[in-house]
């Protein structure tokens, strides 16, 4: 299986004013994409094994970030504000980037959790918990 180092992920979420924020100069790490799916078990009396059904998806995007001001694009300009909405906010993860014909993933989530880390000796990080609501779309740029 091929692997890949590139830093040219990029990872868009909708701030308050509905507009989506490229914050991936910030990001350090993105994690729990796409997810996982629930399966549901339906073995009966009669199986000689488990029997599964597709269930529903229950992913959650955790993004450690480096803990910035920088205006429209800095991670707590975008993240601190949108932590205590109450309505999904669009979002969209392009691992190799956003070239034409990339991986996209998107959909709309909920700010979980967001929190701010500091310790002598290092720079202010930040880890931002979404849980995404309803499906994950895997499309192309």
């Amino acid at each position: 299986m091929p692997t890949f180092t590139f830093s040219g992920t990029s990872f868009r979420i909708q701030d308050n004013a509905g507009t989506l924020r490229d914050i991936s100069p910030s990001i350090v790490r993105v994690g729990g994409l796409p997810g996982t799916r629930e399966l549901v078990e339906v073995t009966s009396l009669s199986d000689a094994g488990r029997q599964w059904i597709a269930g529903l998806e229950n992913a959650v995007i955790i993004l450690d970030l480096l803990w910035t001001i920088d205006a429209n694009t800095g991670s707590e300009t975008v993240m601190g504000p949108i932590r205590t909405g109450a309505t999904g906010r669009e979002w969209d993860y392009g691992p190799r980037g956003t070239g034409a014909g990339n991986v996209k993933y998107s959909g709309t989530a909920l700010m979980r959790s967001y929190e701010i880390m500091a310790q002598v000796g290092t720079t202010v990080s930040a880890r931002a918990e979404l849980q995404t609501l309803g499906t994950i779309t895997r499309g192309t740029y």
